[in-house]
C-alpha cells in the first residue's frame, strides 16, 4: 500500500522540481529516502537539498522522521537576510 503525502518546496527548491508535489511512497519511509529520491529525481538539486531542513505537519524533524500517510512536509532552504 502507497501513503500519499504532500511536499511543499520553498524558494531555489522550486527551481528544480516546481511549486509542491504529491508523491506517492511507500509506507515508513524516512525523510531520508524520500531526500535521496528528490536527488534521484534530479541530481542537480543536489548541494541545495543537502543544506535543507524537514517540518512534517508544520514541525521541525530530521532525516530519521518515518513519514505516514497524509504528512504535509516542508523542505526550506537554508535562507539569508539582512
Amino acid at each position: 500500500m502507497q501513503s500519499l503525502v504532500k511536499i511543499n518546496l520553498y524558494a531555489g527548491l522550486k527551481d528544480y522540481f516546481g511549486q509542491s508535489q504529491s508523491l506517492e511512497i511507500s509506507p515508513d519511509v524516512t525523510l531520508g529516502d524520500l531526500l535521496a529520491e528528490l536527488i534521484r529525481k534530479n541530481s542537480e538539486a543536489t548541494a541545495l537539498l543537502s543544506r535543507c531542513r524537514f517540518a512534517v505537519n508544520q514541525e521541525f524533524v530530521n532525516e530519521s522522521w518515518k513519514i505516514k500517510d497524509g504528512d504535509i512536509i516542508d523542505i526550506l532552504p537554508p535562507s539569508s537576510g539582512g
